[in-house]
C-alpha cells in the first residue's frame, strides 16, 4: 500500500509541466533555484555563451497574468523604470524626430565624438558617420557644439529605426529555443520585416541605460505574443536590438508569464548580448566583472518588475503599436 502510495505521488510530481521548459535548450532550472523560487526569491544566473556573448536567465514568482504583463508591456517607460534605466520614451508609428526629445547627451559624448577616427572610436559609427557627424557638430562655433550634437545623434538614430522597419537588420538569430518552440515567431522574427507575422503587437522604443563606463542609447524593436499552445508562455515580450551607439552589437531580451500548470506562476527574463568589451586580451576579466554584475542587478530588476506588475494596471495606454495578424 505505502509503496503504491509512493509510486502515485512520483508519478503526480512528474505530471507537473515544467514551467521553463519553454528557454531550454540552454536554461535548466535546478532544485536549489526552483526552492528559492518557492520561498518567493528572484533568481539569476549567467549561462554559458560564445566569447564576445553574455547571456543571462532570471525569474521570480508573482501573483499576475499574461493579460497584465501585456498591459504593462504597452507602456515600456512605466514597465522598465529603474535606477539602471535613465532616459526612455516610446517611438510613434511611424517614427518621428520629435519622439527623441527627451533623450540627452553631455560634454563626455562630444569629446568622444571629436577623438573619432575610423576603425577607432567610443561610438558604434560607420567611417562616413563618424566623417558626416564631425562636420555637422563642429563645423559649429563651440557655443552651438552641445546642441548640434543632439540633432545630429537624434537624426542618425530616427534613420536607424525608419531604415529597420523597411529592411530589417543583420546581427545575432533568435536563440535556437525559440526555433524549437515556438517557430512562427522565430522566423517572423529572423526575418522581419519579410515574413508574414503571426498574431503579435510591436512597437520601437528608444532608451539609455546604465552598462559599464558610459550609458548605453539604443532603438529596440517589441514584440508582444500571447501563447496559444501549452508549451508556450501566457505572454511573451521579445526586444530585438535595432541599433546602439555603445559596447552592444546584438541583444536579444525575453520577458514571460509562464505556469506548471498547478498554480504557481513565474515571471522569467532571458538577455543575450553580444559586446563588444568582452573581446581581446583582458576580455576574460571583464567577462568576470560584468557577469557578477548582472547577476546581481538582474535580481534587484526582477523585484521592481514584480512590484510593478503586482500593483495593478500600468499608470495608461499608448497608441504607437502596430498589430501584426
Amino acid at each position: 500500500m505505502i509503496a503504491a502510495l509512493l509510486a502515485l505521488q512520483l508519478v503526480s510530481a512528474s505530471a507537473v509541466p515544467d514551467p521553463f521548459a519553454f528557454f531550454d535548450p540552454p536554461v535548466v532550472v535546478g532544485a536549489d533555484e526552483r526552492d528559492r523560487l518557492d520561498r518567493g526569491e528572484a533568481v539569476a544566473w549567467t549561462l554559458p555563451a560564445a566569447s564576445r556573448t553574455l547571456a543571462l536567465f532570471g525569474a521570480i514568482r508573482v501573483a499576475v497574468d499574461g493579460d497584465r504583463l501585456s498591459d504593462w508591456a504597452r507602456n515600456i517607460a512605466a514597465l522598465k523604470r529603474s535606477a539602471f534605466v535613465l532616459e526612455i520614451g516610446q517611438f510613434s508609428n511611424p517614427p518621428r524626430l520629435e519622439d527623441l526629445d527627451g533623450l540627452t547627451f553631455d560634454a563626455d559624448d562630444l569629446r568622444d565624438l571629436r577623438r573619432c577616427r575610423p576603425g577607432d572610436c567610443a561610438f558604434q559609427l560607420a567611417d562616413d558617420e563618424i566623417a558626416s557627424l564631425q562636420q555637422s557638430v563642429f563645423g559649429r562655433s563651440a557655443q552651438w557644439r552641445l546642441a548640434a550634437l543632439h540633432d545630429a545623434f537624434r537624426g542618425l538614430l530616427l534613420r536607424r529605426a525608419q531604415d529597420y522597419l523597411a529592411g530589417g537588420r543583420k546581427g545575432p538569430a533568435p536563440p535556437a529555443f525559440l526555433f524549437a518552440n515556438w517557430p512562427s515567431l522565430a522566423v517572423y522574427l529572423e526575418q522581419y520585416p519579410r515574413a508574414p507575422g503571426p498574431d503579435v503587437e510591436t512597437f520601437l522604443y528608444w532608451s539609455k541605460e546604465r552598462l559599464g563606463g558610459r550609458p548605453v542609447i539604443s532603438v529596440t524593436h517589441v514584440t508582444v505574443a500571447r501563447g496559444r499552445r501549452p508549451e508556450q508562455p501566457d505572454a511573451l515580450i521579445v526586444g530585438r536590438q535595432v541599433c546602439a551607439l555603445r559596447y552592444l552589437q546584438g541583444a536579444w531580451t525575453f520577458t514571460a508569464i509562464v505556469d506548471s500548470g498547478a498554480h504557481d506562476v513565474y515571471l522569467a527574463y532571458m538577455n543575450q548580448s553580444e559586446v563588444s568589451a568582452l573581446g581581446g586580451f583582458f576580455g576574460g576579466l571583464v567577462r568576470f566583472i560584468v557577469e557578477r554584475r548582472v547577476r546581481s542587478e538582474a535580481t534587484e530588476v526582477l523585484q521592481g518588475l514584480r512590484r510593478r506588475l503586482e500593483s495593478g494596471g500600468p499608470p495608461g495606454p499608448t497608441d504607437n503599436m502596430e498589430v501584426r495578424p
